[in-house]
This record gives structure tokens, sequence and C-alpha cells, in this order.
């Protein structure tokens, strides 16, 4: 917010609604460690050790 001025913290401003869109990417199953962990696992032929599979 430092950068983008004391608008920006308000709902209708594009900085607010990126910052909203990074955090919501962020939380994406898909998004997590845990998953380049697996396909790590998988592309080496290793067991999988995850328990969400």
């Amino acid at each position: 917010y430092h950068f983008a001025g004391g608008t920006a913290i308000f709902e209708n401003q594009p900085f607010e609604r990126r910052l909203r869109d990074v955090h919501a990417a962020t939380q994406q199953v898909q998004a997590q460690f845990v998953n380049f962990e697996v396909a790590g696992q998988v592309l080496l032929g290793l067991p999988v050790t995850s328990k969400l599979i």
C-alpha cells in the first residue's frame, strides 16, 4: 500500500482487487507447495508420501 497511495485500501481500487486476486490464487489447492513435492515424486518414480492422493 505504501507505493499505491492512501486510496489503495478501498475495495473499488484496482490495487486492492489485484491483491485480493493474488491472495485467492495462493489458497488454491493446485498452487500449494505440497503438490510440487508430489509432482516431483511422480516424475522421479518415487513412492508418493502425501496422504492427499
